[in-house]
């Protein structure tokens, strides 16, 4: 019997980290497709007939038929986060039409009890319709997902209703190390805190995808300008902020832009520069022999 995805989740936290689980069953890393589709794939606007099978989905869901319900959705063929607009649309269509609390056990079903990611993701964007900010036990179970970074974009679009929102997200930045944390950062809201904004600079820029994803927000929305023109730059931050500087003037390409695109670049690396000389840390260091290398090349 295949194992509940939920519960391999669960099992795998570790003070709030997910450690040693691979949800997909396929050769990519957890929440790779999803990445790609949002940041390298045309977006197209899909007709009425999927809108139509998802309705389908949900109204045979509701008459226990979970099997069949969960064999449709798969049969249409997408990726949730290709139609998660369809879906929560859908919901909101024929919400008043079906029975509310059938709805919910089909829910939990799809959260818990099943081992294909599409389907927690269908019923994790069945969830955002509602909402949810009053009930902690659920809100509990979305962050539990949301640790893992399978799901961490759609746990994102549930708790942006809520009233802590940007406490959430900031946690999930945290928390996860890949493609999660590329969709945390995105997604952080306009106003962030001087705890944000500094840790964008010393450890959200790294991930284990691609550094390059969020290079750029990191700089800008850490303030980076401020934070290496301090006379209390931090050791992490001159680091982090090195790491920047580095991926900007590599000649290798690049899927988005990086800090090089920056009318002050040559200036933010001159005074990087400086800063690292006088530098003791060995991290710091290490950074600036790849930098001036990296120089030297060009």
């Amino acid at each position: 019997m295949a194992k509940f995805i939920y519960d391999t989740v669960l099992k795998h936290l570790n003070e709030g980290t997910l450690t040693g689980s691979h949800i997909r069953k396929d050769i990519f890393a957890n929440g790779a497709p999803d990445g790609m589709y949002v940041y390298h794939m045309k977006h197209l606007e899909n007709g009425e007939e999927i809108s139509k099978k998802i309705e389908a989905v949900i109204r045979k869901a509701v008459t226990g038929n979970y099997d069949k319900a969960d064999k449709m959705y798969v049969e249409i063929g997408k990726s949730t986060i290709e139609i998660i607009d369809d879906i929560t649309e859908t919901i909101y269509n024929i919400i008043d039409s079906i029975n509310g609390d059938k709805l919910w056990l089909y829910i939990e079903h799809l959260i818990f009890e099943t081992d294909n990611p599409e389907l927690v993701k269908l019923g994790l964007g069945i969830i955002e319709v509602f909402d949810i900010d009053e009930d902690e036990d659920l809100k509990g179970y979305i962050r539990t997902l949301g640790a893992c970074d399978e799901f961490t974009l759609f746990a994102i679009f549930i708790m942006s209703k809520w009233k802590n929102f940007r406490d959430e997200v900031f946690q999930l930045g945290k928390t996860c190390k890949g493609w999660g944390r590329i969709h945390a950062i995105t997604h952080f809201p306009e106003e962030l805190t001087d705890e944000m904004k500094l840790w964008l600079l010393e450890e959200g820029w790294n991930n284990t995808v691609m550094v390059e994803y969020t290079a750029l927000l990191c700089y800008v929305r850490g303030e980076g300008d401020k934070i290496l023109s301090s006379a209390t730059v931090s050791d992490k931050a001159l680091e982090g902020i090195g790491n920047l500087v580095l991926i900007g003037i590599m000649e290798n390409p690049s899927p988005v832009d990086t800090i090089e695109v920056l009318d002050n670049f040559n200036e933010i690396k001159s005074l990087w520069l400086k800063k690292a000389r006088e530098s003791k840390d060995e991290k710091v260091i290490g950074v600036l022999r790849d930098v001036e290398a990296e120089i030297a090349i060009q």
